[in-house]
């Protein structure tokens, strides 16, 4: 299923999509194979399959990671959760000072990529940071905030 000709024109980052999907989240729960296909197949957009961002990145058992080129420029999206304390899925650990902080997407200005295809920034330079209490709410955030910076050239505020 694809978007018609017109309404790509219209909303081509697929803002229109976002608020769909986030209403249907909150009813149904995580989205759908061809609502991530449709929130995340932008060119320029570089997906990552690892965690790049956050020191125990490798111990979260959810992650997201998009390096974006807009107007030549380069930013990385990344989101990490569930912090497996100790590799056991039973014992989950917040990300930030907060009792729900399980998951948080960062944004951070880039220069591009290394040779293989890895995200070259500096972690002390974040430009945006949210936290969520679950990985429905974290991912529909990572596409917000992927589509926030495409659509901006750059990053909002801080706030979610």
């Amino acid at each position: 299923m694809t978007a018609p000709v017109n309404q790509a024109k219209a909303d081509p980052w697929g803002m229109l999509a976002m608020e769909r999907f986030k209403e249907a989240a909150k009813k149904r729960g995580p989205l759908t194979l061809e609502e991530r296909r449709l929130l995340h197949s932008h060119e320029g957009w570089v997906w990552h399959g690892y965690a790049s961002h956050y020191i125990l990145g490798s111990r979260c058992a959810f992650h997201l990671g998009t390096s974006i080129r807009i107007q030549g420029r380069w930013f990385l999206v990344s989101t990490v959760g569930q912090l497996l304390e100790n590799g056991r899925p039973e014992s989950i650990s917040v990300l930030g000072g907060g009792p729900y902080d399980f998951f948080e997407t960062m944004v951070f200005p880039s220069s591009g990529q290394d040779e293989h295809a890895n995200p070259k920034y500096d972690p002390g330079r974040s430009l945006k940071s949210v936290r969520y209490p679950d990985s429905i709410t974290a991912e529909i955030g990572h596409y917000q905030a992927c589509h926030d910076v495409a659509a901006l050239g750059s990053c909002p505020s801080t706030q979610p």
